[in-house]
């Protein structure tokens, strides 16, 4: 290892602070680098990447650690690391950059470009051979004829400029009006790419998606299509039972690179866990199917073991794949290991996980179910209560020996919008599971967002770390926070947090929305974006801001009666129409919205002192609940219904409210009137 640190010795990302020993001179992204690779008219070096990429670690082991490579790019580039995690706004650029040039993508991602920082290459991992060849080239080319490479970066960034003018379509600005049957058709092209026998979409290597199974969720509440409940059931089913969710203490791996959920690529990120609590829940109280429930308390749990900061509250960003420089090595057991820590009927436990004495997967075992509690009470003569007993006190076991075990690294910094995303999946893990410790933790985590980084504008910072904020926030740092805000709303039914919704949202407003497309940069107007400033539009594991904006809008919208919100929710919708009929999956956060556009929009008015029993009504989607407990009132709908002791809600649609009812029974017999 070099001894002498590099200028990341002062970063606070970990995964940039992975890099501060590397004989690479590396720098962080600042505007200081930038002119001086103008005024020296050197050519930059800019990788990109993550602390639970294991390909990461693998090229700064093979090149970056060594001389003969650093002497490559420190003479000839200014190299500059950057955290994805941490700069979104920077990898959104670059990734696409690749993605035009070679037709794909991943991390990580090493672009060369020049001092102005356009690109005239990208690529993802190469061997250390290649990239000293590439290194080479470039040099070359850059003294033999900076022209030839200026056409290059002028070619890449036109094509960048046409890849983002066809994320938003030709009637952005044109509220046509989403119908039923254009959430119908994307619902079919979703369901037509779907593994139906093993769950996921129909492709290796598999990642957990949750914004597509929780739209097909809701679409399954209004129109009860058994095959939909079923594509949902099975996914579901499946990711809980493979290698992909970690068996012994819960919570997901990032995906599987099978197409059976079985051998996953081991990091666990906070982004797709807290999601899954919320859909795993909502799956809970739409089907009634335990084994969901387990699985989300066991993830909140995991969360709150192992991924959230004692002195905040708040959750980190990830755990890495490796420990000990091998992939997997913390979570997998040979079989002798489950022999010598299950003091009691190893055997079962054996065919519970699969465990293998040759191993199933690298000479050790991925443990994933491969008999259910019925197939091992029959096997081995015993009652289900006592199976059950024996994997509870197993799991136990092989906990505590983890914990002697070397953990794999921790990525300890808060990033805003993937906290704002898990306080919502806790909050929602209450509402449909009555998890009051999940409550508790979203609670806290809530008032530590809230209280701590919000910038002097009024939006939100990125990330915390070390007691400090830094980096201004993106879009889908707002995007979240709003929807987080109005998930406490429908917890608690405090106002304050309805207005803190709608203040934040005049914010984004303000900075973030181009009129001229009714769509949101990813940037604020007050930041600058490398290159091109982008939109995020296509949903993958996380959705897209510009579609969380689109159902924040929807929602506000009807809460505060403003017309042009809902108009500018609907334009956008319409906007991407097209491309959702074509590509679903990757739409359809998009789809959850044109779903509550065209069938939803039901406000209910709960008014009254004492409101209990609202999970039945917080699981409808799209629905637009309201609450009241004291006389003076900001949402418009609730002004003129005067508070009582006792409970009373009013079914309303276009602003026009029934006689109010005493139940919830009598609420849902009203509300599915209006359904059907």
């Amino acid at each position: 290892m070099n001894k002498k640190p590099n200028s990341l010795i002062h970063a606070s990302s970990p995964y940039l602070l992975q890099h501060a020993y590397n004989p690479v001179e590396w720098n962080e992204w600042n505007p200081e680098i930038l002119k001086k690779a103008k005024s020296e008219n050197k050519l930059l070096i800019i990788s990109i990447g993550y602390a639970a990429c294991h390909w990461c670690h693998v090229m700064e082991h093979e090149s970056f650690e060594k001389e003969e490579v650093a002497e490559w790019m420190n003479n000839f580039y200014y190299t500059i690391k950057v955290d994805r995690e941490e700069r979104p706004d920077i990898d959104a650029v670059y990734m696409n950059a690749a993605q035009l040039t070679t037709g794909r993508g991943g991390w990580p991602l090493n672009v060369i470009a020049l001092p102005d920082g356009r690109p005239v290459f990208a690529g993802t991992y190469f061997q250390k051979e290649n990239w000293i060849r590439i290194l080479e080239h470039f040099a070359g080319a850059w003294k033999k004829n900076e022209d030839e490479l200026i056409e290059v970066a002028k070619k890449i960034e036109e094509g960048l400029q046409i890849m983002e003018s066809e994320h938003i379509g030709k009637d952005s600005n044109e509220e046509n009006g989403v119908k039923k049957e254009d959430v119908d058709r994307i619902v079919e092209t979703i369901y037509s790419q779907l593994d139906i026998e093993k769950g996921g979409l129909d492709k290796a290597p598999k990642f957990p998606m949750p914004c597509i199974f929780d739209f097909l969720l809701n679409f399954n509440y209004y129109q009860k299509d058994e095959k939909i409940k079923q594509a949902v059931h099975s996914t579901l089913i499946n990711m809980m039972e493979g290698g992909i969710y970690d068996q012994v203490v819960g919570g997901f791996a990032r995906y599987s690179v099978d197409e059976y959920w079985f051998a996953p690529h081991f990091e666990k990120m906070l982004y797709d866990n807290g999601q899954l609590i919320s859909l795993y829940s909502k799956a809970f109280a739409l089907t009634g199917v335990e084994a969901y429930k387990k699985i989300a308390d066991e993830t909140i749990d995991w969360l709150h073991q192992e991924m959230t900061d004692d002195k905040t509250g708040s959750f980190y960003s990830s755990l890495d794949a490796d420990s000990e420089g091998v992939e997997g090595k913390f979570y997998c057991f040979t079989k002798k290991e489950i022999e010598t820590y299950v003091t009691y009927r190893p055997d079962v436990i054996c065919d519970y996980y699969s465990i293998k004495p040759e191993g199933n997967w690298e000479h050790s075992n991925i443990l994933y179910i491969g008999m259910t509690i019925s197939e091992l009470s029959t096997q081995y003569n015993l009652e289900k209560k006592m199976v059950i007993s024996i994997i509870d006190t197993a799991k136990e076991q092989l906990h505590n020996a983890r914990k002697n075990r070397i953990r794999p690294g921790l990525d300890d910094k808060c990033i805003t919008a993937w906290n704002a995303m898990t306080v919502t999946g806790f909050l929602r893990a209450y509402q449909f599971n009555e998890n009051y410790f999940a409550l508790a933790k979203a609670s806290v985590a809530f008032d530590f967002l809230t209280k701590k980084l919000k910038q002097e504008n009024g939006l939100y910072y990125r990330v915390y770390k070390n007691d400090k904020v830094s980096i201004p926030g993106f879009l889908d740092d707002q995007a979240f926070m709003i929807e987080m805000f109005i998930e406490m709303y429908r917890t608690h039914g405090n106002e304050k947090d309805l207005l803190q919704a709608k203040e934040l949202l005049e914010k984004v407003m303000d900075y973030y929305f181009d009129g001229e497309t009714s769509s949101f940069f990813y940037v604020a107007s007050d930041q600058e974006q490398p290159v091109i400033r982008t939109k995020e539009i296509t949903d993958n594991v996380v959705p897209a801001s510009n579609s969380v904006m689109a159902y924040n809008l929807y929602l506000l919208g009807h809460y505060f009666e403003n017309e042009a919100w809902i108009s500018i929710s609907k334009k956008m919708c319409s906007s991407v129409l097209p491309k959702a009929g074509k590509y679903g999956p990757y739409y359809s956060k998009w789809a959850d919205v044109m779903l509550a556009h065209s069938v939803g929009r039901i406000e209910v008015a709960v008014v009254g002192k004492k409101v209990e029993g609202l999970s039945a009504l917080q699981k409808i989607p799209g629905l637009i609940l309201m609450r009241k407990t004291e006389d003076k009132t900001s949402v418009p709908l609730l002004s003129d219904k005067a508070v009582g002791e006792a409970m009373q809600i009013y079914i309303c649609r276009d602003k026009t409210c029934g006689l109010p009812v005493n139940t919830i029974e009598a609420a849902l017999l009203e509300i599915d009137q209006f359904i059907g």
